[in-house]
């Protein structure tokens, strides 16, 4: 049974999903806020959110997701082409229209949710492998400890910040990719100017 978070300012919408995952636990927000919250609250599966809801839109949810490693789905009725785009750039699992949820078949759909899930868990434990030996060899860089004296320091960090040790591997790669953006975008213009 897995935790799903759904986001969708639509009611209809909450419960339709309610009703067809009843074997897995379904928590329905209604905006991209209150999905964060919960978010980091309860550590879900999978989101299934909206594109256009109050206070965060799903585009803006969806870079939280991505940094701290939860997946997602959209289902949304924008289907306009920089929307898709942007859900597939930030590293969305699927794109479900609306109008596409009255033609499918219900079994299809939950078979679809289904390999969704199992595709998002070996994406998460990909993405925190990944994230946490970028992270120690960040730390190894740094501070001139070994790997064994890096990865202590890094789970020191996470437990002072309340963080899993994976949270904390992933914000501080993208700190640093952060870093090294800034550094090559000031560079830049440092060329351009002489």
């Amino acid at each position: 049974m897995a935790r799903i978070v759904v986001a969708d300012d639509d009611p209809l919408i909450r419960r339709f999903f309610e009703e067809i995952l009843k074997k897995h636990t379904v928590i329905s927000v209604d905006d991209g806020v209150q999905a964060w919250g919960e978010v980091k609250c309860k550590r879900p599966d999978l989101v299934l959110m909206d594109q256009h809801m109050p206070n965060m839109n799903g585009v803006e949810l969806a870079d939280r997701l991505q940094i701290v490693g939860i997946p997602f789905v959209f289902v949304t009725a924008d289907s306009s082409w920089s929307v898709v785009q942007q859900a597939t750039e930030i590293g969305a699992l699927g794109y479900i229209l609306k109008r596409d949820i009255n033609q499918f078949d219900i079994e299809q759909l939950l078979l679809t949710i289904e390999i969704t899930l199992a595709r998002g868990v070996d994406q998460s434990k990909w993405r925190q492998s990944k994230s946490r030996n970028t992270a120690v060899g960040i730390i190894m860089c740094r501070s001139g400890l070994n790997e064994g004296g890096a990865f202590s320091l890094l789970r020191s960090v996470a437990r002072n910040r309340g963080l899993s040790i994976d949270e904390a591997a992933r914000l501080l790669v993208a700190e640093m990719e952060a870093s090294v953006e800034s550094f090559r975008m000031w560079k830049m213009a440092k060329n351009e100017n002489g």
